[in-house]
């Protein structure tokens, strides 16, 4: 074999390596510079945190059930329903399942897709054809059956499936991110109507002792008045702290159920299917955490 004849041979070999190195090369390449995070300074400790050592840490106290933490049994079961049956939490949630979708569903392009589809057809003459030439030949009916296969395959070269992934699962983070902050905001209105609620029966409970009392109040007022003893001013103004009191009692009434039906609508019912009962609070608030609180 001559010089020329090893040459022809060789040189395949070395445009096929040539042609696999600009393969790798080329997929290797991604359309765009990666994500970095921009830096950002945070401060190693607080500037009182000698004075809040003996304080438990917001960390400690907000965790996944924290409502746990005022001790009420009645906001505990109020709390699991919000999960449960809170429409907004419902949509956040799908769109997360939704998110977690896409991002399979565009992983699935790094590999071949193959599609197989099956047919079945029936064939038969019309008698009533009339045959291009020759004779009419009647032929027996029969059957055509197919299976097609396709298959495809877009090769990464440019990185754009890698890109497509990333920006899904980075939606997918932002769709866990929303559903979290949604939870955490149905769970902390509750909470704030509910403790409102019961400082509204605690209200309500005072001005019926008040109401009661200055009943009595105009009751006395109104016999001295017969007797001689009060004048006719006396007994309009025992009569109107009377009426401006029942008056705040009733706008204490409608506040609670305004209140008692915010709290419905957070766990997913029909304000016709929760009745709260009226009781004050009782439980004593815990300690507000260092970073919450106001020095």
């Amino acid at each position: 074999m001559n010089t020329q004849e090893r040459f022809d041979v060789v040189e395949p070999h070395w445009f096929l390596i040539a042609l696999l190195a600009l393969i790798v090369s080329a997929a290797s390449c991604s359309i765009g510079p990666d994500y970095s995070r921009p830096p950002v300074t945070t401060p190693a400790r607080y500037k009182e945190a000698d004075s809040a050592a003996r304080i438990q840490s917001i960390d400690d106290v907000i965790k996944t059930q924290w409502w746990k933490m005022f001790g009420d049994p009645e906001l505990n079961a109020l709390e699991g329903q919000v999960d449960l049956s809170n429409q907004n939490i419902a949509q956040a949630e799908a769109r997360y399942r939704q998110a977690r979708a896409l991002v399979a569903s565009a992983r699935a392009a790094f590999y071949p897709t193959v599609t197989i589809g099956v047919g079945v057809t029936g064939v038969q003459s019309s008698p009533t054809a009339t045959p291009v030439k020759g004779p009419v030949q009647d032929k027996p009916p029969f059957t055509e059956h197919s299976l097609p296969i396709d298959v495809s395959w877009e090769i990464d070269v440019w990185g754009r499936i890698r890109r497509t992934v990333e920006s899904g699962e980075a939606k997918a983070q932002a769709s866990a991110a929303d559903l979290q902050a949604a939870k955490l905001s149905a769970r902390a209105q509750l909470a704030q109507a509910y403790f409102l609620l019961r400082t509204v029966d605690a209200q309500k409970q005072l001005l019926d002792a008040t109401v009661a009392d200055y009943q009595k109040s105009l009751e006395l007022t109104a016999n001295r008045y017969k007797s001689g003893v009060a004048s006719r001013g006396d007994v309009l103004q025992a009569e109107t702290q009377l009426k401006s009191t029942q008056a705040q009692a009733i706008d204490t009434s409608v506040q609670r159920a305004q209140l008692e039906n915010a709290i419905a609508l957070l766990i997913g019912k029909a304000p016709a299917d929760l009745s709260i009962s009226v009781e004050p609070l009782k439980t004593i608030p815990p300690e507000i955490p260092a970073g919450v609180r106001e020095e």
